[in-house]
């Protein structure tokens, strides 16, 4: 997906929220931003990331806000190997309410949770603090999916069913299963928004299909929300799945 898509968010929960992504990737080291959201200028934001683990072979997942500029929040996984010519799904719930610190934030890749982080160096982790809002769902900060706003770091691989979840934080059990063939796949979308109920006053679901025309979907997934595709406008109002 050599493309990003920028949509205006509303007043919704800012401590609890689950993204859900399948993605593919060959290209580790420009840091490809997942989803990036804040407000423009890169020193207010919550992201996701995938790169290049500087410390030992492999790489990493990282989820990290930066408030004023530097990092408030941060977590980055021990090395993981990921085959980029292959499709895998990331599911990230946070929910900053939990009196467990370590259950604040839970990343998941391909229904196994990540436990290890690294806890020394630039990328020790600093967890959320007990009740902490996050830029997420927040109404004055734009998501942004494929793209940091104030750094570029554009996702230059593939994404399908993408889900963003405000108000909940979910495991990937209600976007994935394995099938009778043994293999990790995603659940339909039907039974994904079955089994999710309600999505939130953000929450949405994009298939980002890559056979299909990319505004189209959009079209169809937003109703009415304020949305741009490579910086330009293709629908303007609120998700059809905001609840």
């Amino acid at each position: 997906m050599a493309q990003y898509l920028k949509r205006s968010q509303y007043g919704g929960n800012q401590r609890t929220f689950t993204v859900s992504v399948w993605v593919k990737n060959n290209n580790w080291y420009d840091f490809p931003r997942i989803f990036s959201i804040g407000d423009g200028s890169g020193n207010y934001m919550s992201e996701m990331c995938i790169l290049n683990n500087t410390e030992a072979p492999g790489q990493s997942i990282r989820y990290l806000e930066y408030a004023g500029g530097t990092s408030q929040v941060k977590y980055v996984t021990d090395p993981i190997f990921i085959d980029g010519s292959q499709w895998f799904n990331i599911t990230l719930a946070v929910d900053t309410t939990l009196s467990t610190s370590f259950d604040r934030v839970k990343i998941w890749v391909d229904g196994e949770r990540i436990t290890d982080f690294r806890t020394s160096g630039s990328g020790a982790k600093v967890e959320y603090s007990l009740n902490r809002q996050t830029f997420v769902n927040g109404s004055q900060y734009d998501y942004w999916i494929g793209r940091s706003p104030g750094y570029g770091h554009t996702w230059n691989g593939g994404m399908h069913d993408y889900y963003h979840i405000d108000g909940q934080a979910l495991d990937p059990s209600y976007f994935c299963k394995t099938n009778h063939n043994g293999k990790y796949v995603p659940k339909s979308p039907q039974g994904a928004i079955s089994a999710v109920g309600s999505f939130g006053a953000n929450g949405f679901y994009l298939p980002l299909q890559e056979d299909q025309d990319a505004t189209g979907q959009l079209v169809n997934q937003f109703n009415s929300d304020t949305v741009t595709l490579n910086g330009n406008t293709v629908v303007g109002g609120r998700n059809k799945y905001a609840q």
